[in-house]
């Protein structure tokens, strides 16, 4: 299975996982003798619906919600339709996607504890070079966009640390760790990639992970400068969450 495929498959993976959370709302007019008020009849999936008016914060809440599902469900269709037509088989699920074993011993609850940030010191960072987010520096405008998200998500991470592999050390831009399940990842920012340095740069990083049998899309997520250029937000996130759900 070729990259653009694995990534499809955990797209539609983590719509109908964002699905199955949901709620469906039909909205409807309630008369009395001098009113009329909007109505939201809210479902969520497994449970029994219930009314709330239209008026109130958390029946605005309720009907963005909607209008994320309606977009998901969109979105799902034409996955699917896509899928079927390119590959004609069923969509993986996600347990099939990570194959026989989560994480190499890499990436641990207790190596993120362990690590610290700031450790790429072939290449130091300094306010000077650095762009400063929330307290924290960062090489470039993706980088801090990368951090932005993962806050944004509640996701712990650390920046550039330093694991030693047995065999030399790497350092991950992004070394994330779920609150949830406490799963890790890397993320990996791919920038500047049509100056030669840094396409070679970035090549030798991904055959080292390749070679300590870290899986593209489920273990190291690579984010490339164009999807920065394309504010493609949805797609960073839904890469990143479904990595570390699965």
């Amino acid at each position: 299975m070729d990259y653009l495929q694995k990534h499809q498959a955990l797209r539609i993976n983590y719509l109908e996982k964002q699905l199955q959370t949901l709620p469906t709302v039909k909205s409807f007019k309630r008369r009395n003798k001098n009113s009329v008020t909007l109505k939201h009849r809210v479902t969520y999936p497994g449970h029994k619906p219930f009314t709330i008016s239209a008026a109130k914060p958390a029946g605005q809440e309720f009907f963005k919600q909607s209008q994320l599902r309606t977009q998901y469900e969109s979105e799902l269709s034409y996955l699917h339709r896509k899928w079927y037509a390119r590959y004609n088989a069923p969509v993986p699920s996600l347990e099939a996607l990570t194959h026989t074993f989560r994480h190499s011993p890499l990436m641990t609850s207790d190596n993120f504890d362990k690590a610290l940030p700031y450790q790429n010191h072939r290449y130091p960072l300094t306010p000077e070079n650095g762009i400063m987010y929330n307290n924290n520096l960062y090489r470039t405008k993706g980088e801090v966009r990368i951090a932005m998200i993962l806050d944004k998500l509640g996701i712990d991470f650390k920046y550039e640390t330093a694991l030693d592999t047995g065999n030399g050390y790497i350092c991950p831009d992004f070394f994330a760790r779920s609150r949830e399940n406490g799963n890790c990842i890397f993320i990996e920012y791919n920038g500047m990639i049509d100056q030669r340095k840094y396409y070679d740069r970035n090549t030798v990083k991904r055959e080292t992970y390749y070679g300590l049998g870290l899986r593209e899309g489920i273990d190291v997520i690579y984010i490339n400068e164009f999807m920065d250029i394309t504010m493609d937000e949805d797609l960073i996130i839904a890469m990143i969450l479904c990595a570390l759900e699965s």
